[in-house]
């Protein structure tokens, strides 16, 4: 039995695929898959907030993440505690 190795990670190219964000300076921004593992996603402003209103079935709020030393927000405890 041979061992051979393999190359890991995610440096795939897939033709077609793309990631769109928004960055503040410089608006509306398209990369390919395989260069959007470089982009700090967890630094980018939020798009839209998170709405609370009496009744409702769900718990949003923001807890504060070390990894990133800010705030982040949450929609539900299962999103939170993930």
């Amino acid at each position: 039995m041979a061992v051979r190795s393999v190359e890991g990670g995610a440096k795939q190219r897939l033709p077609g695929f793309e990631v769109v964000y928004v960055e503040e300076a410089a608006g509306e921004v398209r990369v390919p898959l395989a260069e959007a593992g470089a982009v700090a996603f967890e630094r980018v402003a939020a798009v839209r907030t998170f709405p609370t209103y009496r009744g409702q079935r769900n718990y949003p709020g923001l807890y504060y993440a070390a990894t990133v030393d800010r705030h982040v927000g949450f929609e539900s405890w299962l999103e939170r505690d993930t």
